[in-house]
This record gives C-alpha cells, sequence and structure tokens, in this order.
C-alpha cells in the first residue's frame, strides 16, 4: 500500500523578508502620518503649559521646555470681556439643543423615510441628498431673516436653528433603518403595535450606533460653528467659543499667544471627550448600511 507524500509549500525567506519590510514601510508611514496631524496639537499644549518669558524668547523654550506654568490656563478664565465659562455655557446649551433637536427629529425623518409608503418619497429623499452639497454660507441671509423676524436673534434656539435638523442626519438614518428587517415591522403589527410605538421600542433602540454617529456629528459641528453665530449673536455675553476665540486673537493691540492657545486648548476638550466616549457606536453609525440603497 503506497502513501503518497503531501508537500507544504513554506514561504521563502526572501518572502518572509518582504513582508516584514511592508509591515515596517505601512507603520513608518502611518507614524508620520498621526505626527502631522498630532503635530499641532502637541505644540498647543506644549505652548500652554511654557511661561510668557520663555514662550516669547528667541529659542521659544525649544521642543520640551524645561520649564512649565499653569498661568496661561488661569489667564483663560479671567482674561476675556467674560470668563470662559460664561462662553463654554452659551456653547454647551446651544450644542445639547442642536443634539436632542437631531436625534428626535433625524431619526424620525429618516424611519418615515425608509419604512412608510407615501407620494413623492423619492422625491423627498433626493432633495435631502441634493442639500448636503448646498454650504451653510449660501443660506445666512434667509436665516437671518427669519430668525430676526421670528425674535430668535442673540437666543440660544436662534444660535442653533441651522442645526436643528440636518439633511446628513436624516440620510444616515434613513439608511441604518433600510438595513433592519422588515419582519420585525410586521411582527410588531401583528401584535397591534403602531407605527408610533414600532418607532421607540424596536428600531430606535436597534438603531443606536447611527444615532451616536449622528449626536457626533452634530456635537461637533455645532461647537465649532463660528459663521452663523457670529451674525445672529448681538451681545457679548451670549458669545459661543469660536466667536470669543476669534476676538481674543487681538486683546488690547498685543497678543497673548498663550492664554489664547489655553483658551482654545480647553475648548476642543469637550469634543474629544465626547468623541472617545461614543467612539465605537460612531465607527459602527457611518459604517452600517454605507452600500444599501
Amino acid at each position: 500500500m503506497s502513501v503518497e507524500a503531501k508537500h507544504v509549500q513554506t514561504p521563502s525567506r526572501g518572502a518572509a523578508g518582504e513582508g516584514r519590510l511592508g509591515k515596517v514601510v505601512t507603520y513608518g508611514l502611518l507614524s508620520v502620518g498621526a505626527l502631522v496631524i498630532l503635530g499641532p496639537f502637541l505644540w498647543m499644549v506644549r505652548s500652554v503649559v511654557t511661561p510668557n518669558e520663555v514662550l516669547y524668547s528667541d529659542s521659544g523654550g525649544g521642543i520640551i521646555p524645561r520649564q512649565f506654568t499653569l498661568d496661561h490656563i488661569k489667564d483663560a478664565f479671567t482674561a476675556g470681556v467674560q470668563p470662559f465659562d460664561v462662553y463654554f455655557v452659551n456653547s454647551l446649551i446651544v450644542t445639547v439643543i442642536a443634539v436632542v433637536s437631531n436625534v428626535i427629529f433625524c431619526g424620525l425623518a429618516g424611519f418615515a423615510l425608509a419604512r412608510i409608503e407615501f407620494v413623492g418619497r423619492r422625491a423627498v429623499t433626493v432633495v435631502i441628498v441634493l442639500m448636503l452639497a448646498i454650504p451653510i454660507e449660501s443660506r445666512i441671509i434667509p436665516l437671518y431673516i427669519l430668525a430676526s423676524r421670528s425674535g430668535l436673534s442673540n437666543s440660544y434656539f436662534g444660535i442653533a436653528l441651522p442645526l436643528l435638523v440636518t439633511s446628513m442626519g436624516i440620510f444616515l438614518m434613513r439608511q441604518y433603518v433600510m438595513t433592519i428587517p422588515r419582519e420585525l415591522d410586521e411582527a410588531a403589527k401583528v401584535d397591534g403595535c403602531s407605527s408610533w410605538r414600532l418607532y421607540w421600542k424596536i428600531i430606535f433602540p436597534i438603531c443606536r450606533p447611527v444615532i451616536a454617529a449622528i449626536a457626533i456629528f452634530t456635537f461637533i459641528t455645532a461647537w465649532n460653528d463660528y459663521m452663523w453665530p457670529l451674525v445672529i449673536i448681538q451681545s457679548q455675553d451670549m458669545q459661543t467659543l469660536p466667536v470669543a476665540v476669534g476676538n481674543m486673537a487681538v486683546v488690547k493691540d498685543q497678543l497673548r499667544w498663550g492664554t489664547l492657545l489655553a483658551f482654545s486648548l480647553l475648548s476642543v476638550t469637550p469634543v474629544l471627550v465626547f468623541y472617545l466616549f461614543l467612539q465605537r457606536q460612531f465607527m459602527a453609525g457611518i459604517t452600517s448600511g454605507a452600500v444599501k440603497g
């Protein structure tokens, strides 16, 4: 009885070496890209903890300064016309209004476009997709007229007006709901579940990843919005953080880089914390339903 020998083909040393070299090159390029992206942020942190006498010296204190201080962070709460916490609360209120409004109304609109049959549904979907290409700068004048005549100027709802419902949020929600099997709807309706209850009890909990993605997109957009608040805000005590940072660029005809960068660092921290808190849901939300028509 003959036994056939099985030859297992093993990779050659040259192929293994090329594989390691490819990994080294890949990780090297990724590391360089990460440094390029994180470089400005790390330089901002470095400047915030550097004393003024070192920061304004010829050497600038080097890449890693030998002296450290927290005076710039303390000045951020007292340097402006209003302290930092006033601008922070304004931005927080506007952002919360925008996030809550988007989660509720974009969720309902996306569910309706994905599940409810009505005349003109396809046309509405096309219009929403086309709205993604229209920048807010082209809508500032009609938005300003609407806010002024509605008495929303210099108010939190007026500042959040362009972001109460976004086309991106509706589109993401529709695409995600399209991936949910319709058998769930049919089973719920057999049990006597209404469309309203179907959404809040079944569809909404399933859509937590895309809801998190909508919340993060809205949070970042509302928190960093500069153009519209600059137009609609009329008093100093209603300014949001981006507007306040812009106004702090020149204080008494002298640019105070340490305080300005400390203000910027404190402003960007909530965005990083919010993103890290919902990172997993965010990645799942922007990938699920991406190829569903």
